[in-house]
């Protein structure tokens, strides 16, 4: 199954930026924009889903937003169609994982900065 990806900007930069790039609700890449000089590839792209697959295409370059957002576009969808629902749902179940530490190390420190030194927190 093939997801609608949309981008959302992160990077408050004005020379710069950086987008995450959504497909299926959950985070599968990332586009940058730096300029480095204006004949090089100043647009960057990373697919940052996990897969065994090593041979897939997960990064490129390219001279404009529009060229890097096709690049992304063609070699997701090849990434995506090798992944399978499987490798989809366990990367939407990793990030439910990683996501769950996250909030339970910064709980963590909101206690530890308030005084609770105790570890671990019996009620998370």
């Amino acid at each position: 199954m093939q997801h609608e990806l949309f981008m959302r900007r992160i990077g408050g930069d004005p020379h710069g930026g950086v987008w995450s790039i959504y497909g299926g609700g959950e985070i599968v890449g990332a586009m940058n924009h730096f300029p480095l000089h204006p004949s090089e590839k100043d647009w960057g792209w990373t697919i940052t889903v996990i897969s065994g697959d090593r041979s897939l295409a997960r990064a490129g370059r390219a001279e404009t937003m529009d060229g890097a957002q096709a690049g992304f576009r063609a070699a997701w969808t090849v990434f995506r169609a090798a992944l399978g629902e499987d490798g989809w749902a366990r990367h939407v179940a990793d990030r439910r994982d990683s996501e769950r530490r996250v909030r339970y190390f910064e709980e963590v420190q909101r206690r530890r900065l308030r005084g609770d030194l105790s570890f671990p927190p019996r009620d998370l």
